[in-house]
């Protein structure tokens, strides 16, 4: 099943005029800027044209054809988002280098409990490890000497 030609010329104009702006331009250099946009992406569209035309799908599903048109499509809408839509947007941070981080807003918070925070801290020489710290006992690969089944 081939594609109306209307599905293939609309997408060939859409994807033609994404580089372009309509409200800059006069007439006369608008034609001209359309058709060095659509001669410059000619092997583009004939390959598309060729790839279209290539599916045989059967009941007039076109799911293989749509599959293919919408990555082509989402492709090119990014493309014409970065370069024209956003192209005078530039990114300003909400924060600058020289910020500090807001501890004070947490300040009565520590203040309460830093005391019992200082028993969690890792104290290495008292102990071999944190867990043997807090008196958590964990499980270990290795089998004391002399256990069962040691050699």
């Amino acid at each position: 099943m081939r594609p109306p030609p209307c599905l293939v010329a609309s997408l060939i104009l859409s994807l033609a005029v994404t580089g372009t702006t309509f409200g800059q331009a006069k007439s006369d250099d608008l034609k001209v800027q359309i058709g060095g946009d659509v001669e410059r992406m000619k092997k583009q569209t004939q390959v598309m044209i060729d790839m279209l035309f290539s599916f045989g799908e059967l009941g007039f599903q076109e799911i293989e054809t749509s599959t293919y048109l919408t990555g082509v499509l989402e492709k090119e809408s990014w493309e014409y988002f970065r370069t024209v839509q956003t192209k005078s947007r530039k990114y300003q941070p909400l924060i600058s280098p020289n910020d500090k981080p807001a501890i004070h807003l947490n300040t009565r918070i520590m203040a309460d409990y830093r005391e019992r925070m200082r028993t969690f801290y890792y104290d290495p020489a008292k102990y071999d490890t944190y867990l043997d710290q807090l008196g958590i006992k964990y499980p270990t690969v290795r089998q004391p000497a002399g256990a069962k089944g040691t050699d």
